[in-house]
C-alpha cells in the first residue's frame, strides 16, 4: 500500500524557477519490522556492574586521592625501569610523534603492544602495516629492543612506515 500526499509549501524566496509545489511521496511498510532482542548478560557481567553501584543505583564517586596515588605508584615503577632516553635523534623522534598527533602522557612509559597498537591504531596504522614497515611482529620488535620507552617505539616504528614526506604526515598509506 503506498500513500501519496500532495503539500503545497510557501517558498519566501520563490523564482518563476522554484515556485513549483513539493510533493512528498512516504513509503509505508508492508510488514512490521522484526527487530533482535538484546542479548541478556551473563551473571558475572551483571555482578561486575552491580559492584560499581551503590544500593540506590548511582554510581559510586571514583576517588580522586587513590587514582592519583595509583598513577604516582605507576610512574615510579615506570621510572625504575631504567629505559633507555638518550638518543641521539631525539629531537627528531619526537617531531615524528608531533607531527602524526601523537601523545604520550609520560617519557617513562614502557612499550607494550597493547599500548602501541592502541596508538597506533588511534593514527590510522594497524597491525599488517606495522608488520610489514618493521619486518617483523610488533610483540618480537619488544622483545628485540626490550628497553624501549613507549615514545620512542612508536618514532620508530612511525618513521619506518614511510608517511612522512617534505609536507608532514600522511595519514592514510598510499
Amino acid at each position: 500500500m503506498s500513500i501519496t500526499l500532495k503539500v503545497t509549501m510557501a517558498n519566501a524566496t520563490a523564482t518563476p524557477t522554484t515556485n513549483a509545489p513539493r510533493t512528498f511521496h512516504p513509503e509505508m511498510p508492508t510488514e512490521a519490522l522484526k527487530v533482535t532482542p538484546a542479548p541478556t548478560p551473563s551473571l558475572a557481567q551483571e555482578e561486575a556492574i552491580q559492584t560499581k553501584r551503590h544500593r540506590d543505583g548511582t554510581l559510586k564517586p571514583i576517588d580522586q586521592d587513590k587514582a592519583r596515588a595509583s598513577r604516582l605508584a605507576m610512574r615510579r615503577e615506570w621510572a625504575s625501569l631504567n629505559l633507555r632516553q638518550e638518543w641521539a635523534d631525539t629531537d627528531f623522534m619526537r617531531g615524528h610523534l608531533k607531527v602524526a598527533g601523537v601523545k604520550v602522557g609520560a617519557s617513562t612509559e614502557p612499550a607494550t603492544v597493547q599500548r602501541m597498537k592502541a596508538k597506533l591504531r588511534a593514527i590510522g596504522i594497524h597491525s599488517p602495516e606495522v608488520q610489514e614497515a618493521i619486518g617483523m611482529p610488533l610483540s618480537r620488535f619488544l622483545e628485540v629492543n626490550p628497553r624501549l620507552p613507549l615514545w620512542a617505539a612508536l618514532a620508530l616504528v612511525l618513521e619506518s612506515t614511510g608517511r612522512f614526506t617534505s609536507e608532514g604526515f600522511v595519514a592514510e598509506a598510499a
